[in-house]
């Protein structure tokens, strides 16, 4: 059953107090009052003398009430809006990785993955080649090298906006779980197999990458 609103009776009651009042008050007599007389005719102001600042009073909590209503209200229409963005960036996210494919040619044959295996194919055929010259170079202009850097600083990007967005800690405990969740199981191996083949490269490019593990990879279980 839906509980009533306590305002609700709290204005039912003032209704009827100033009826009972107007009542009280044309009549000719009441315990020896007689309330109607010209003796007693300023008993009308000081009622409302009386009663004004009761009502002001219950009119600022009125207001207060309101106002408060109004301020949860909008943290909640922020939380919600904050964590509809961050879905939005985890789907498209998502698509980004699941879209990551590699071609590899075995004699006559070719063979496409996707998503997982064709990051860690990619990610192999550094570590097989290590030490060769311009690998880097090859990886640094490589479309695929393009592609993981997105989906990488895409990660931070919604990291960053969990941890400045006015969630609750539970929710936030929440999301942030997710996220490393899918580092866990979609980045952390292929990401250190890019950090052992380029562990000796001095270049911006790599140390976005060691940071980028060493950041979540202090989030291990």
């Amino acid at each position: 059953m839906k509980k009533m609103d306590p305002l609700f009776f709290i204005t039912i009651f003032l209704v009827m107090l100033c009826f009972i009042t107007v009542f009280l008050a044309t009549r000719e007599g009441l315990s020896g009052w007689d309330l109607s007389s010209a003796r007693t005719a300023n008993i009308g102001s000081a009622i409302g003398g009386i009663t004004a600042p009761l009502l002001s009073i219950f009119s600022s909590y009125l207001l207060y009430m309101a106002l408060t209503a109004q301020q949860e209200g909008n943290k909640y229409q922020q939380a919600k809006g904050d964590s509809d963005i961050i879905f939005i960036l985890l789907s498209q996210l998502d698509k980004e990785y699941d879209s990551f494919s590699l071609v590899q040619k075995t004699g006559n044959f070719e063979k496409e993955f996707r998503g997982f295996r064709a990051l860690v194919a990619y990610c192999i055929i550094f570590i097989d080649h290590k030490g060769e010259p311009d690998l880097f170079k090859t990886f640094k202009i490589s479309s695929e090298t393009v592609k993981i850097m997105y989906m990488i600083r895409s990660i931070d990007l919604i990291r960053a906006r969990i941890q400045h967005s006015k969630f609750e800690t539970k929710t936030e405990s929440m999301l942030s779980r997710q996220l490393d969740v899918y580092y866990q199981t979609k980045f952390k191996f292929p990401i250190s197999i890019l950090v052992d083949s380029f562990e000796n490269i001095l270049d911006p490019l790599i140390d976005e990458l060691k940071k980028f593990q060493r950041d979540n990879d202090r989030l291990d279980y």
